[in-house]
């Protein structure tokens, strides 16, 4: 994700997150680019996300690129990452990719980070890689 500023500013968990110049208050605040890694090493890079201290919440704003531990990328929107209860999550539509590059498409996401398990309500589609017409959909039921 490019910025204008062209440098990449680097959160690092144990929860004390350093955003930039970033003055330490309650709810930092950093656009550019930004990216947040934690204790497993799920990477989250974004270009506006805010921080509260006060509850551990790290959340991005617009689109969000997620790296999971276990190499899973999610391309998704206002991300929303809860370090006490330690899951990541979207509301909004968002796309898995396998590390054999199949695409899944989710109306949202929860993932739990000390497990590295996908859970998601609704219509899940899955697009294999090697046959692009080959599109499985699930559905809750």
């Amino acid at each position: 994700m490019g910025g204008a500023a062209g440098h990449l500013s680097h959160i690092q968990e144990n929860l004390e997150f350093t955003i930039g110049d970033i003055k330490n208050v309650l709810k930092d605040v950093a656009q550019g680019n930004i990216e947040a890694v934690d204790n497993q090493n799920n990477i989250i890079q974004t270009n506006y996300a805010e921080y509260n201290k006060l509850i551990n919440i790290f959340k991005s704003i617009g689109p969000t690129k997620i790296i999971t531990s276990q190499k899973y990328i999610i391309e998704a929107e206002d991300v929303i990452f809860n370090n006490n209860k330690k899951f990541i999550n979207s509301q909004k539509k968002s796309i898995v990719t396998d590390q054999e590059n199949n695409k899944i498409y989710l109306e949202n996401f929860s993932y739990e980070t000390i497990n590295n398990i996908f859970k998601s309500i609704g219509v899940i589609k899955v697009k294999d890689k090697i046959d692009q017409n080959k599109v499985k959909d699930f559905e809750e039921g």
